[in-house]
């Protein structure tokens, strides 16, 4: 479904900005 990828892709979208951020040594929430 339409959601189904929305949110896959928003997950990705967080996990790669989470690892941006802890490259750089700031805590993300």
């Amino acid at each position: 479904t339409n959601a189904f990828v929305h949110i896959l892709s928003c997950l990705a979208a967080y996990m790669l900005a989470k690892k941006k951020v802890k490259m750089k040594g700031i805590a993300y929430p």
